[in-house]
């Protein structure tokens, strides 16, 4: 079974706000959606996964994931 991700799940990966993902998503070079669904586009994980890789990013997993207003917070908010 493929394991699909929408904008919340790309935000957590990616530890980035709802506004970013929305920029990252809105990108030429950003992989097509598997699906557009009634609650919005989907994602294939492992073709996510590998994009944010070849851009130089780090994926967080699960259990690493921080909520979207922690992932916001510079430095010196806390």
């Amino acid at each position: 079974m493929e394991h699909l991700v929408g904008a919340a799940e790309i935000g957590q990966m990616l530890r980035v706000g709802r506004q970013r993902v929305q920029q990252l998503v809105s990108r030429e070079d950003f992989p097509a959606p598997e699906a557009t669904l009634a609650m919005g586009k989907v994602w294939r994980t492992e073709v996510i996964r590998r994009w944010v890789i070849e851009h130089g990013r780090e994926v967080y997993e699960d259990d690493e994931a921080r909520s979207p207003g922690e992932a916001e917070s510079g430095p010196g908010d806390h």
